[in-house]
């Protein structure tokens, strides 16, 4: 008796197990192709007003699908952005009837720029990708001191010499990509 009570509970784990996915189905490799993405990872997922439907930071590595359940969306376009460390990837899907489908030529990869200080200079590095320029302003105790517009071909690179005397808080505020960029250090 105790044998088949347990066999009656294993079958229906089983069975609520698998229909869980049931409502969504996958084609064009959301799913099945999707790289693992890693866990520290930041995730958005908008619609096409730019409504974020979800945001959050992965505590450990997860397929897309395992993240977020697409089943209750509406038909349409959505957007992905996926952020990890220095790299933002931006891809879309389509959901049509439940299914959901990945679009790669949609796929585009940002980077983020490198801020660094070393002693009284401030080293502000970019991978050129999408524009190939970056507009720098620089802020010492929150009053504008200096704004440059730096361009190139394939790295973005610019060393500016910080007043030796003026000693405190500076903030970088770095816009390429149609993105905004800030970074707080200290001299």
């Amino acid at each position: 008796m105790k044998k088949t009570v347990n066999k009656i509970l294993v079958v229906a784990l089983m069975l609520g197990t698998l229909s869980a996915g049931a409502n969504t189905r996958f084609d064009g490799g959301v799913s099945k192709n999707s790289k693992l993405i890693n866990k520290g990872s930041h995730i958005i997922i908008t619609d096409h007003n730019g409504t974020v439907l979800y945001s959050g930071e992965l505590k450990t590595s997860n397929d897309l699908t395992k993240i977020y359940d697409f089943s209750h969306l509406k038909n349409g376009i959505y957007s992905i952005e996926i952020s990890k460390g220095y790299e933002i990837e931006l891809t879309s899907i389509e959901i049509k009837n439940q299914m959901v489908k990945h679009l790669p030529e949609s796929k585009i990869k940002l980077f983020k720029p490198v801020v660094r200080t070393e002693e009284n200079k401030i080293i502000i590095s970019k991978i050129a990708t999408g524009t190939k320029a970056m507009s720098v302003k620089l802020y010492f105790e929150d009053e504008l001191i200096y704004e440059d517009t730096v361009k190139g071909d394939a790295v973005l690179n610019r060393v500016y010499q910080l007043d030796n005397i003026k000693r405190g808080s500076y903030t970088a505020v770095i816009t390429s990509d149609e993105r905004v960029y800030k970074e707080n250090f200290e001299i």
